[in-house]
């Protein structure tokens, strides 16, 4: 998104206004948004006030990309929908551009496609004399369209961009064939996708444009991934990174890393994965985005979770908590705190377990998860039944299956039951009554429909059972584990 900055008023309001201004962006580059919306809102009153509604207009744009980075979209386009408002008033035609050009990419982020194909269509008639401005105006029409599953028009808008592409030999028609690519795709015809995303690549010049030959990479990379053939998408995920270290969009780099590592942990590459993770995180730390950060970190902590030796899981879900409060995703601390909690436990830390534990359900209050808590209520009851406080296991146990039948989670009413056989083996009940507990939480799943996920969960508690709670519940179901499902 870009800002808007004024210059030419001489008056000693409009000298103000544009000291507001200019102050408000230094602020927002600075990563000081609240000051900068206001200095920005200050700007846009005195501009207003004295009838200078060009710079008002001017000042409502730059409180809008403020705003934005903020990550308070809603009052974002409130801000880019005045400054819209106020241009047109003002017959400025440059800030009117401005403003509905961020409109509509906030319109887009936001799920609101009807609002983004309004705000190109009226930007469209703006741009007639700039052929790249135009044909971007048509392939984001065409997005819009497209996600609004109206693929004729669509495809005339890019009928229209295509034809302006070549008649000033435009480097936007590998844009335009990427675009179409995606519509086909969008449609289910797969082979004539590929066909378009590669001619793309055919197209364009790597040495001239390396950042579109990354855009044509990553395009690829990401159809690969959807169509299961992760083998070829590790392959144009590494092009993309090469592409986009040479022109140093790290931004775009950063998000070409996070998603090949998942691609490259897909298939068992976990070393390699984490090599990714590891280059990206430094990358999210610069540019200040605390929520990508934080998904980065967790990442990074999950994929070594299972490795008994590696303590460095335990730093990363710390970290991880951390940024996500930095960016107010308090939504990401239930299942990022269970999740440590879960792995504090797995390496025989109970003490910092139960004290993880305890942040979960402070967590949960200032943000229910009915999945969250579920499981959370099932892992405590194993906690509570190792301390020897078997009564409260078995209530947590009940709340366990309670909260997720209420929810009509039924996997985690699968575990809710597999893992009261545990607090039962804690409590010393019989084998016989562990291993009827078993075959009934097995039975669940599978008349539920998830046999496999149950089978799996209840294999892994009978040989927790086995580790923790002493010979006499040794080959409770006997017979090798399936294929491992994650639990989460």
């Amino acid at each position: 998104m870009a800002n808007a900055n004024d210059t030419h008023d001489t008056t000693n309001d409009g000298a103000r206004a544009r000291e507001l201004t200019a102050r408000g962006i230094d602020e927002a580059r600075s990563g000081d948004h609240a000051a900068a919306v206001g200095s920005f809102k200050e700007a846009e009153t005195i501009a207003r006030e004295n009838g200078l509604l060009d710079l008002a207009a001017g000042a409502a744009v730059n409180r809008g990309w403020a705003l934005w980075l903020a990550g308070e979209k809603d009052d974002s386009i409130e801000a880019y929908e005045a400054g819209a408002q106020l241009a047109r008033e003002a017959g400025d035609s440059t800030r009117l551009m401005l403003a509905l050009g961020n409109l509509g990419i906030a319109h887009t982020a936001a799920g609101r496609h009807e609002e983004a194909l309004a705000v190109y269509e009226e930007y469209l008639p703006l741009v007639v004399d700039d052929p790249d401005e135009e044909i971007d105006a048509h392939l984001n029409c065409a997005i819009a369209l497209v996600n609004l599953g109206r693929y004729e028009e669509a495809n005339g808008h890019l009928d229209e961009a295509e034809r302006i592409a070549q008649d000033n030999k435009s480097a936007a028609i590998v844009s335009v064939y990427l675009s179409r690519g995606a519509i086909r795709e969008r449609i289910g015809d797969n082979d004539e996708a590929f066909g378009l995303y590669w001619k793309a690549f055919d197209t364009v010049d790597e040495e001239r444009d390396p950042g579109l030959f990354g855009t044509v990479m990553l395009t690829l990379a990401r159809a690969y991934i959807r169509s299961g053939e992760d083998a070829h998408a590790s392959d144009c995920y590494g092009e993309a990174e090469r592409a986009f270290r040479y022109t140093e969009e790290r931004d775009r780099l950063a998000q070409a890393l996070h998603e090949h590592a998942a691609a490259l942990l897909h298939v068992g590459l976990v070393d390699q994965a984490l090599e990714a993770w590891r280059e990206e995180e430094p990358i999210l730390r610069e540019m200040g985005d605390h929520l990508a950060l934080g998904e980065c970190l967790l990442q990074q902590a999950l994929a070594t979770r299972e490795r008994m030796s590696d303590f460095s899981s335990d730093v990363k879900f710390t970290e991880a908590a951390v940024a996500f409060r930095r960016a107010g995703a308090i939504e990401r601390l239930p299942e990022l705190i269970q999740a440590h909690a879960l792995w504090l436990r797995e390496h025989f830390m109970d003490t910092n377990a139960m004290k993880r534990m305890r942040e979960v359900f402070e967590a949960l209050a200032e943000s229910p998860n009915a999945a969250v808590e579920s499981r959370a209520h099932a892992l405590h009851a194993l906690m509570l039944a190792d301390a020897g406080d078997h009564e409260a296991a078995f209530g947590a146990i009940d709340r366990a299956e309670a909260v997720a039948g209420g929810a009509g989670d039924v996997e985690a009413v699968t575990g809710a039951r597999a893992r009261r056989a545990y607090v039962m083996a804690r409590a010393g009940e019989p084998a016989e009554d562990v291993k009827a507990q078993l075959k009934a939480a097995e039975a669940h799943a599978d008349a539920e429909g998830h046999g496999h996920k149950g089978a799996f969960a209840v294999e892994a508690v009978a040989l927790e059972i086995e580790e923790r709670c002493g010979e006499e519940y040794a080959g409770l179901l006997g017979g090798p584990l399936p294929e491992e499902v994650d639990l989460g």
